[in-house]
């Protein structure tokens, strides 16, 4: 029971990340509702009931939900992307048009695609992205970061992720001057990134 409530949390704060503190009411509310109109079935089947008129409120309850879930609110995509950058990498939000100007300028680039759901991406960032030697390192070598947010799968990060090869994220690109651009591993780690910055600035 444990894993599956530590499961329907994570689920939940997702869903509040994609859609906002409203839809996850209209989840509970939804799934409280359900739960209760399921026992009140099961308690009448076993007295020797049908629980016809439980399974028709639980019905009615879930059709209600889902009719309510477009009413939520949700939140921009690229407000997010903002919202969620890491503060010591201080990442603009990804845009093709700024990766290309950035590169014609002859700016070091890391581009780098995440999602709220992506476990390994948390990690990364966690371990090698969000911590101040890394930061220093970037900075050092004058290195912009601009962070994809593929939360809610924006079109133009999948059409960006399409040309790379790769079907989803974690994807970390580095565009050296001077350099094709150079794929790094799923797996970060501060050093990597550091020795990757060091160079770049020599």
């Amino acid at each position: 029971a444990v894993p599956m409530a530590l499961t329907a949390l994570a689920l939940l704060w997702l869903l509040g990340q994609q859609g906002g503190r409203d839809l996850v009411i209209v989840a509970l509310i939804g799934g409280v509702v359900l739960a209760v109109a399921l026992w009140w079935l099961g308690r009448g089947q076993k007295a020797g009931g049908t629980g016809w008129a439980a399974g028709g409120v639980a019905l009615a309850a879930s059709i209600a939900c889902l009719l309510l879930l477009p009413a939520a609110p949700t939140h921009d995509a690229s407000a997010r992307a903002v919202d969620a950058a890491p503060d010591r990498l201080a990442s603009q939000p990804f845009d093709a048009d700024k990766l290309a100007e950035l590169r014609a300028a002859n700016k070091p680039v890391f581009a780098y695609f995440t999602a709220d759901w992506c476990i390994t991406c948390k990690a990364n960032e966690a371990v090698a992205l969000n911590r101040d030697d890394t930061a220093k390192a970037f900075r050092d070598a004058d290195i912009q970061v601009l962070r994809g947010d593929w939360t809610r799968r924006d079109a133009n990060i999948t059409r960006f992720l399409e040309q790379q090869g790769v079907a989803g994220v974690p994807l970390y690109v580095l565009y050296a001057p001077g350099k094709a651009p150079e794929i790094l591993p799923q797996i970060l780690t501060s050093d990597m990134l550091v020795g990757k910055a060091k160079a770049i600035a020599s």
